[in-house]
């Protein structure tokens, strides 16, 4: 039974360990989503009142890198939720 327990107590030190570093990745790709959203809302304020096609084409990027951002959190969200339950 002693072996047992020590197993259990291993697995869940592994776990919060595991919990841990995953939280603290999602906080630096928060970081990072922000930063992006933050660098267009700067570009849209300086660039789109003075040539709008040309916010266009320099906002694709911030915009690309957003939406794929945003994509691979909720997939990594839907499969962490998963695993818990």
């Amino acid at each position: 039974m002693q072996g047992m327990e020590k197993q259990k107590q291993e697995n869940n030190k592994e776990k919060m360990e595991t919990d841990s570093e995953n939280s603290e990745q999602y906080q630096q790709v928060l970081t990072i989503l922000q930063r992006l959203e933050t660098a267009l809302a700067a570009l849209r304020q300086r660039v789109e009142p003075v040539n709008p096609e040309l916010f266009k084409a320099m906002a694709q990027t911030y915009t690309d890198e957003i939406i794929e951002i945003r994509n691979e959190l909720k997939e990594t969200i839907k499969r962490n939720s998963v695993r818990r339950t």
